[in-house]
């Protein structure tokens, strides 16, 4: 019984986990990628974006991946291939987060 409650325990812990980056992200696309690097020595990644149109309202000038949310050198990788092809970029965030909190990023 104590088996089954801490199975039980540790699924309901990872489905509300991740509910905030798997339901209804806020989505940003048609993003020119400007100045990106570099913004912390924890590893968070900057990135100026233009021309964007979001999902949620409000267009973000700027977003922030942190280690905390994804991958950050993929995500440096994805940023400089889409600004040294001149592609756009979709750039996805948690609906209720801020420009902060990025943690998808798509080459259009």
């Amino acid at each position: 019984m104590k088996n089954v409650f801490k199975v039980l325990s540790i699924t309901t812990f990872l489905i509300f986990s991740q509910s905030a980056y798997s339901a209804d992200p806020c989505v940003q696309t048609g993003n020119s990628v400007g100045l990106m690097g570099l913004d912390s020595s924890t590893g968070t990644i900057y990135v100026g974006v233009s021309g964007g149109v979001s999902s949620c309202g409000s267009n973000c000038a700027s977003f922030r991946f942190t280690s905390v949310n994804t991958d950050t050198s993929k995500v440096l990788d994805i940023l400089v291939a889409a600004k040294t092809l001149n592609k756009t970029v979709r750039i996805d965030r948690p609906h209720t987060a801020s420009c902060n909190s990025a943690y998808r990023v798509y080459i259009e």
